[in-house]
């Protein structure tokens, strides 16, 4: 078993062996990036698209291109929607064009810079880009980083939009002082984002991308590829580095819509599971808002009740249980092994699933209302007709299948399908940030130095003092002194007999 492990890691490590040898050469690449950026007022910088918005701290990024900036407040408005002062909400200017969206909470503002990193030579010589608020991972520019969260991104592939909503996050929430919260966003790259030609990508034959569900990139000129979860592996291992991050306590793999789906079936089929388990972090996943997700068997919910589809509806959708939606088969190389043991795993781990509770939206249902792209497949549609019911159905069923509590389910209030709602909700904060309980102290190399040295200290002292009350010592009850004792010597050889 450990064999198997070792081979499993073994592209991991030499990633890592490359990175930390080589990343002097990838130095370049820090001022180089592949996506456009917005660039405000005061030069600073926001997501591509983003408006510039003005702030009592300068301006910030408002995710919408035609983004309405609620005065100097740090929030803003999507377009079509005013700042309503009454409630602190955005209203809809023409409510008959937001039948079931006529009001929702405002955004908060997030702030640049959006530096991209990269992951060098993960296949070969091409590199895989990641925002990163740190720097680059190998080698980051704090080194009292408590917290880290990956958060992947939607079917947008958005994700500089991710990266400067989840550092808004950090900013709000209050378990760790932001400075010493690593925020990274991978991006998973399709042809048309024009990557370099040096830059790992995917291909764009599924809209909401074949990345979510752990599938290769697309061949390099060796003809070789990788998983988008060996990229997640690579950068929890470069995470689980005690020189590197001495005092990282907690971990979160954090995804919305497609990132959702892809941050549900990487808790359940991840490698990196024994070894983690024996890590000072446990990570922890957090699936938002996703349009499907992994079943173990063939059960369903139909009419409320936990059963497997008829003859008839299996006939019509043969594919409902293959992998993405279940586990019979058609897995991509990165699944290996035996399924049951990577669902017995999942039940123990820290998985968090947050739903809006506004994501109700399918346009087969409710004319007009905006999906954001709900999958509506036979497959998708087994699992519930809106996403928020997709998530009531799986948690149930966990319940059921496992026939105990496991993990959590948090429906967000007043938000829809919205990332950036969802993540900085005072819940959505709590399931991403909140310290990881199960967390072991994970001493630096200054900590166990210094603890060596006491110890020796101690043991020292100890010496010494034994020494101390083990010496000789003169009795003090006899008045004879060693002269005469001399003296006696020399006159009577036989005096220690008789005196006793």
């Amino acid at each position: 078993a450990i064999a198997t492990i070792v081979d499993h890691l073994r592209p991991y490590f030499l990633a890592m062996r490359a990175f930390t040898r080589n990343a002097f050469v990838f130095s370049w690449l820090l001022s180089i990036s592949l996506a456009s950026l917005t660039i405000c007022p005061d030069k600073s910088q926001c997501p591509e698209g983003d408006t510039c918005c003005p702030s009592s701290s300068g301006y910030g990024c408002c995710p919408d291109s035609a983004g309405v900036c609620c005065g100097t407040e740090g929030t803003c408005c999507q377009s079509g929607f005013i700042c309503y002062a009454g409630n602190s909400t955005c209203t809809a200017t023409d409510p008959s064009k937001h039948v079931y969206d006529p009001w929702h909470p405002r955004w908060n503002l997030c702030h640049g810079p959006i530096p991209l990193e990269y992951l060098p030579h993960v296949v070969n010589q091409q590199n895989m880009p990641y925002y990163s608020n740190n720097g680059p991972l190998a080698t980051p520019t704090n080194a009292d980083i408590e917290m880290a969260v990956i958060v992947v991104h939607g079917a947008g592939r958005n994700a500089d939009e991710y990266f400067c909503a989840m550092k808004e996050a950090a900013a709000l929430q209050t378990y760790y002082h932001p400075t010493n919260v690593m925020v990274l966003a991978p991006w998973f790259m399709e042809p048309k984002d024009n990557p370099a030609s040096d830059t790992v990508r995917w291909n764009g034959t599924d809209p909401n991308g074949v990345w979510r569900s752990g599938q290769q990139s697309l061949p390099d000129p060796q003809g070789e590829s990788i998983s988008s979860y060996a990229i997640l592996d690579l950068m929890l291992t470069l995470l689980n580095n005690s020189k590197v991050y001495p005092k990282l306590r907690t971990v979160t793999v954090v995804g919305h819509s497609s990132g959702g789906q892809t941050v549900q079936r990487y808790a359940l089929t991840q490698r990196l599971t024994p070894v983690l388990n024996q890590s000072s972090f446990h990570p922890r996943f957090v699936v938002a808002n996703p349009s499907s997700y992994a079943y173990f068997d063939q059960r369903r919910w139909i009419d409320n009740v936990l059963q497997i589809p008829n003859a008839s509806t299996q006939a019509s959708c043969p594919e409902f249980n293959t992998w993405e939606w279940g586990l019979d088969g058609n897995f991509p190389p990165y699944l290996s092994g035996d399924p049951s043991t990577w669902v017995q795993a999942y039940a123990d781990k820290d998985v968090r699933y947050l739903v809006g509770q506004n994501d109700t939206c399918n346009a087969a249902y409710e004319p007009g209302c905006v999906s954001h792209g709900l999958e509506v497949t036979c497959m998708d549609n087994l699992e519930g007709w809106m996403r928020r019911y997709r998530a009531e159905h799986f948690f149930r069923y966990l319940q059921t299948y496992f026939d105990r509590p496991v993990h959590e389910l948090t429906v967000i209030p007043d938000s829809g399908h919205d990332h950036t709602l969802m993540f900085q909700h005072p819940d959505g904060l709590k399931a991403i940030f909140e310290p990881d309980a199960r967390a072991r102290v994970r001493p630096s190399h200054r900590t166990l130095k210094f603890v060596l040295f006491s110890c020796l200290l101690v043991v020292g002292v100890v010496i010494l003092v034994v020494y101390w009350l083990r010496r000789p010592k003169e009795s003090k009850g006899d008045s004879t002194s060693y002269q005469q004792l001399l003296a006696l010597a020399d006159s009577d050889e036989d005096w220690i007999e008789e005196d006793g």
